[in-house]
Protein backbone atom coordinates (compact mmCIF):
# COMPACT_ATOMS: atom_id res chain seq x y z
CA UNK A 1 0.00 0.00 0.00
CA UNK A 2 0.97 3.69 -0.61
CA UNK A 3 1.91 4.84 2.68
CA UNK A 4 4.75 7.56 2.05
CA UNK A 5 6.86 6.25 4.17
CA UNK A 6 9.41 4.24 1.69
CA UNK A 7 8.55 0.66 3.24
CA UNK A 8 5.54 0.06 1.41
CA UNK A 9 3.88 0.13 -2.63
CA UNK A 10 5.49 3.55 -4.28
CA UNK A 11 4.99 4.90 -7.98
CA UNK A 12 8.18 4.95 -9.01
CA UNK A 13 9.08 6.87 -12.43
CA UNK A 14 12.12 5.42 -14.33
CA UNK A 15 14.22 7.87 -16.76
CA UNK A 16 17.40 7.49 -18.76
CA UNK A 17 19.47 10.20 -17.18
CA UNK A 18 21.48 10.48 -20.65
CA UNK A 19 18.62 11.87 -21.66
CA UNK A 20 16.23 13.43 -19.26
CA UNK A 21 16.86 15.49 -16.09
CA UNK A 22 14.41 15.50 -13.37
CA UNK A 23 13.92 19.26 -12.51
CA UNK A 24 11.44 18.75 -9.63
CA UNK A 25 9.64 15.74 -8.09
CA UNK A 26 6.94 15.29 -5.57
CA UNK A 27 3.96 12.39 -4.50
CA UNK A 28 0.44 13.36 -3.64
CA UNK A 29 -2.07 10.92 -2.50
CA UNK A 30 -5.67 10.10 -3.62
CA UNK A 31 -7.75 11.51 -1.15
CA UNK A 32 -8.95 14.60 0.44
CA UNK A 33 -5.66 15.38 2.06
CA UNK A 34 -3.67 14.73 -0.32
CA UNK A 35 -0.32 16.37 0.66
CA UNK A 36 -0.83 14.25 3.92
CA UNK A 37 1.18 10.90 3.22
CA UNK A 38 -0.72 7.79 3.39
CA UNK A 39 -3.97 9.43 3.65
CA UNK A 40 -7.23 7.87 3.94
CA UNK A 41 -11.02 9.33 3.27
CA UNK A 42 -13.40 6.93 4.54
CA UNK A 43 -16.19 8.59 2.12
CA UNK A 44 -14.01 7.70 -0.88
CA UNK A 45 -14.58 3.88 -0.02
CA UNK A 46 -10.92 2.36 -0.47
CA UNK A 47 -9.29 0.47 2.19
CA UNK A 48 -5.89 1.21 1.38
CA UNK A 49 -3.83 4.14 0.54
CA UNK A 50 -3.39 5.00 -3.18
CA UNK A 51 -1.12 7.85 -4.72
CA UNK A 52 0.42 9.89 -7.49
CA UNK A 53 4.00 10.47 -8.11
CA UNK A 54 4.55 12.91 -10.65
CA UNK A 55 8.20 14.64 -12.03
CA UNK A 56 9.02 17.55 -14.40
CA UNK A 57 12.32 16.63 -16.63
CA UNK A 58 14.42 18.90 -19.18
CA UNK A 59 15.03 16.88 -22.36
CA UNK A 60 18.93 17.06 -22.42
CA UNK A 61 20.37 19.51 -25.36
CA UNK A 62 16.57 20.88 -25.72
CA UNK A 63 14.72 23.30 -24.50
CA UNK A 64 11.35 21.15 -24.09
CA UNK A 65 10.23 20.12 -20.74
CA UNK A 66 8.03 16.85 -20.06
CA UNK A 67 5.71 16.12 -16.91
CA UNK A 68 5.59 12.22 -16.08
CA UNK A 69 2.29 11.74 -13.70
CA UNK A 70 2.38 7.62 -12.70
CA UNK A 71 -0.39 6.26 -10.66
CA UNK A 72 -2.35 3.11 -9.14
CA UNK A 73 -6.18 3.38 -8.84
CA UNK A 74 -8.01 1.57 -6.03
CA UNK A 75 -8.98 -1.81 -7.25
CA UNK A 76 -11.92 -2.36 -5.08
CA UNK A 77 -14.03 1.17 -4.61
CA UNK A 78 -15.82 2.83 -8.22
CA UNK A 79 -16.23 6.02 -6.21
CA UNK A 80 -12.36 5.95 -5.26
CA UNK A 81 -11.13 5.41 -9.02
CA UNK A 82 -13.61 8.21 -9.97
CA UNK A 83 -12.72 10.59 -7.38
CA UNK A 84 -8.98 9.93 -8.05
CA UNK A 85 -9.24 10.52 -11.53
CA UNK A 86 -11.19 13.97 -10.28
CA UNK A 87 -8.10 14.89 -8.16
CA UNK A 88 -5.62 13.74 -10.79
CA UNK A 89 -6.98 15.45 -13.46
CA UNK A 90 -7.42 18.86 -10.93
CA UNK A 91 -3.85 18.56 -10.30
CA UNK A 92 -3.33 18.32 -14.54
CA UNK A 93 -5.07 21.46 -15.29
CA UNK A 94 -2.89 23.63 -12.86
CA UNK A 95 0.20 22.94 -15.28
CA UNK A 96 1.06 25.14 -17.49
CA UNK A 97 0.90 23.75 -21.07
CA UNK A 98 3.46 26.14 -22.79
CA UNK A 99 6.07 24.82 -20.40
CA UNK A 100 6.11 21.01 -20.96
CA UNK A 101 3.94 18.58 -22.43
CA UNK A 102 1.93 15.84 -20.19
CA UNK A 103 1.68 12.30 -19.72
CA UNK A 104 0.11 9.90 -17.41
CA UNK A 105 0.87 6.56 -17.16
CA UNK A 106 -0.60 3.62 -14.69
CA UNK A 107 -2.73 1.07 -12.84
CA UNK A 108 -5.91 2.44 -13.54
CA UNK A 109 -8.15 -0.46 -12.35
CA UNK A 110 -10.66 0.68 -14.85
CA UNK A 111 -11.52 -0.57 -18.31
CA UNK A 112 -11.81 1.65 -21.38
CA UNK A 113 -14.74 3.33 -21.28
CA UNK A 114 -15.28 3.10 -17.77
CA UNK A 115 -15.73 6.54 -15.98
CA UNK A 116 -12.10 6.84 -14.25
CA UNK A 117 -10.76 6.34 -18.41
CA UNK A 118 -13.65 8.87 -19.63
CA UNK A 119 -12.84 11.43 -16.85
CA UNK A 120 -9.04 11.18 -17.62
CA UNK A 121 -9.76 12.17 -21.31
CA UNK A 122 -11.99 15.41 -21.10
CA UNK A 123 -10.20 18.73 -22.22
CA UNK A 124 -8.58 20.04 -19.48
CA UNK A 125 -9.28 23.26 -18.07
CA UNK A 126 -5.76 24.65 -19.24
CA UNK A 127 -6.23 23.36 -22.76
CA UNK A 128 -4.20 20.41 -22.77
CA UNK A 129 -6.23 17.03 -23.64
CA UNK A 130 -4.82 13.60 -23.24
CA UNK A 131 -5.35 10.82 -25.66
CA UNK A 132 -5.26 7.23 -24.56
CA UNK A 133 -2.24 5.25 -26.58
CA UNK A 134 -4.19 2.17 -26.70
CA UNK A 135 -7.76 3.39 -28.16
CA UNK A 136 -6.69 2.12 -31.18
CA UNK A 137 -5.86 -0.89 -30.22
CA UNK A 138 -8.14 -3.83 -30.87
CA UNK A 139 -9.49 -4.84 -27.39
CA UNK A 140 -7.82 -8.02 -26.91
CA UNK A 141 -4.85 -6.40 -27.63
CA UNK A 142 -5.01 -4.25 -24.36
CA UNK A 143 -5.17 -6.85 -21.90
CA UNK A 144 -2.35 -6.07 -19.42
CA UNK A 145 -3.38 -7.84 -15.95
CA UNK A 146 -2.87 -11.42 -15.86
CA UNK A 147 -1.72 -12.24 -11.93
CA UNK A 148 1.71 -13.73 -12.85
CA UNK A 149 -0.01 -16.49 -15.07
CA UNK A 150 1.31 -14.88 -18.89
CA UNK A 151 -2.49 -14.90 -20.03
CA UNK A 152 -3.86 -11.35 -19.44
CA UNK A 153 -7.39 -10.31 -19.04
CA UNK A 154 -7.97 -7.14 -18.26
CA UNK A 155 -7.02 -4.00 -20.12
CA UNK A 156 -6.60 -1.57 -16.79
CA UNK A 157 -2.78 -0.15 -17.69
CA UNK A 158 -2.60 2.26 -20.55
CA UNK A 159 -0.01 5.65 -21.53
CA UNK A 160 -2.18 8.97 -21.90
CA UNK A 161 -0.56 11.29 -23.59
CA UNK A 162 -0.22 15.30 -24.48
CA UNK A 163 -2.68 15.57 -27.46
CA UNK A 164 0.03 17.81 -29.21
CA UNK A 165 2.50 14.79 -29.25
CA UNK A 166 2.09 12.37 -32.07
CA UNK A 167 2.02 8.65 -31.43
CA UNK A 168 3.92 6.45 -33.45
CA UNK A 169 3.88 2.86 -32.34
CA UNK A 170 2.39 1.37 -29.03
CA UNK A 171 1.84 -2.23 -27.27
CA UNK A 172 1.63 -3.83 -24.58
CA UNK A 173 4.18 -6.43 -23.63
CA UNK A 174 3.71 -10.00 -23.22
CA UNK A 175 7.25 -11.02 -23.28
CA UNK A 176 9.44 -12.77 -20.71
CA UNK A 177 12.52 -10.95 -18.87
CA UNK A 178 15.11 -13.82 -18.21
CA UNK A 179 12.05 -16.18 -18.16
CA UNK A 180 10.09 -14.66 -15.21
CA UNK A 181 7.61 -12.57 -15.00
CA UNK A 182 8.79 -9.37 -13.46
CA UNK A 183 4.78 -8.19 -12.53
CA UNK A 184 1.56 -9.06 -12.56
CA UNK A 185 1.10 -7.07 -15.25
CA UNK A 186 2.64 -6.34 -18.92
CA UNK A 187 3.83 -2.90 -19.76
CA UNK A 188 2.79 -0.75 -22.31
CA UNK A 189 4.67 0.26 -24.64
CA UNK A 190 5.26 3.44 -26.61
CA UNK A 191 7.05 5.31 -29.17
CA UNK A 192 6.30 9.34 -29.24
CA UNK A 193 7.35 11.86 -31.71
CA UNK A 194 7.19 15.40 -31.88
CA UNK A 195 7.40 17.44 -34.96
CA UNK A 196 9.16 20.69 -35.59
CA UNK A 197 5.65 22.53 -35.60
CA UNK A 198 5.03 21.90 -32.31
CA UNK A 199 7.99 22.10 -30.87
CA UNK A 200 7.97 24.94 -32.15
CA UNK A 201 4.66 26.55 -29.96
Amino acid sequence: MSTGTGTGEYCAIFYRTQRLRCLVKSDFFLSNTPEIPGSISADWGNSVPRMTSWAVFAIVGEKRRVTVFNTHLDYASARARELGAMLICDRLSHLKPTESYLFLTGDFNADPGSLPREMLERPLPNGVTLNDALAGVELDQQLSFHDFTGKAFAAVDTIYYDSRISLRQVKVDTEQWEGVWPSDHFPVVAEFVVTPEMDST
